[in-house]
């Protein structure tokens, strides 16, 4: 509200007061700064411009995206079991024996009783092909992730009209078929008992290269993540001991944040990066488009598969990292 000024001399009674406004040449109040407001979608362009301000999203982001994927690879060391499951007996009608049946009624009695239950019949396994017909269901295979283990491995796949999911060997697909099986440039799949065919794109093939990732069996990465990975999520600045990163700009416009190992290497390159590589996207955001970091590290936290868009020697790749099961 504007300030009043009054005129008068003492005794005499004061005139009406005169409201002055910032148009008055007598108006003396000092107008406060004008506090800038900052879009919440400013994205992380803005942050780049304030190393100190950029460094902890950058390494949250990409701790989340590199550090909590590699930690949780396909290696996840399973529960004590609780106890072993013991075979109930299923329930049976004891049929009544006729009289005069001797010892031979009696003992097919028994045998017919299964008091120790019933022997499981063999899984009749079905040999799943790795070359089929084209699938005519309206779905698009967008990237692969091959493990070596015979079941392993997540396919990134959209319907028609939806956003990309990441399916494993078993799972439910729209349109009512169910993924069989993971190589790396097709799956297969299985609808009204008959094996189908889904493709990369050949656009995709050519741009973007498939990183087979190694199924479990390394019990010394896995030590090493093991111990690492409360240590990376607790601190995340921690993450920097192992992983350097540096953002990068083209014309003038952040284009994505350059990653190299400091130590260990070789884990490292165990999820398929290479030094210098440049991560542009994480499941599917554009980072130099992205207006709330935090609200890639909440999808990130709940995702079942990291795919990460990198830039090496000029081309485009992607590498798709499990979070487990």
């Amino acid at each position: 509200m504007p300030l009043a000024r009054t005129h008068g001399r003492p005794g005499l009674p004061s005139p009406p007061p005169v409201l002055a406004s910032a148009q008055d040449p007598s108006y003396s109040m000092v107008n406060p700064m004008p506090i800038p407001l900052r879009s919440p979608h400013a994205g992380l362009a803005a942050l780049v411009r304030e190393p100190a301000r950029a460094a902890p999203w950058a390494t949250a982001l990409l701790v989340i995206a590199l550090g909590v994927s590699l930690a949780q690879l396909t290696w996840r060391i399973p529960a004590p079991l609780a106890g072993i499951p013991v075979a109930v007996p299923a329930a049976v009608d004891v049929p009544p024996v006729a009289p005069g049946g001797g010892e031979e009624a009696s003992l097919e009695t028994v045998a017919g009783l299964h008091l120790f239950g019933r022997a499981p019949r063999e899984a009749t396994a079905r040999a799943v092909p790795v070359e089929a017909p084209e699938t005519r269901l309206r779905l698009e295979l967008k990237g692969v992730v091959a493990l070596e283990t015979s079941d392993g491995g997540v396919a990134l796949i959209a319907g028609e009209g939806e956003d990309e999911r990441h399916y494993r060997v078993g799972n439910d697909l729209p349109g009512g078929a169910t993924l069989e099986q993971i190589l790396p440039d097709r799956v297969i799949l299985s609808r009204d008992g008959r094996f189908e065919m889904l493709r990369l794109p050949r656009e995709r093939l050519e741009a973007r290269a498939v990183t087979p990732i190694p199924g479990a069996g390394d019990t010394g990465l896995a030590s090493a993540l093991a111990q690492r990975r409360e240590a990376w999520l607790r601190e995340p600045r921690r993450f920097l001991e192992v992983v350097r990163v540096r953002p990068v700009m083209s014309g003038g416009r952040l284009k994505g944040f350059a990653v190299s190992p400091r130590r260990e290497a070789a884990l490292f390159r165990r999820a398929g990066l290479e030094p210098g590589d440049v991560v542009t996207a994480v499941n599917g955001r554009d980072l130099t488009s992205v207006g709330d970091p935090r609200a890639v590290m909440e999808a990130l936290a709940s995702a079942n598969a990291i795919t990460l868009q990198v830039e090496r020697d000029g081309r485009s790749r992607t590498l798709t990292l499990p979070l487990g099961p």
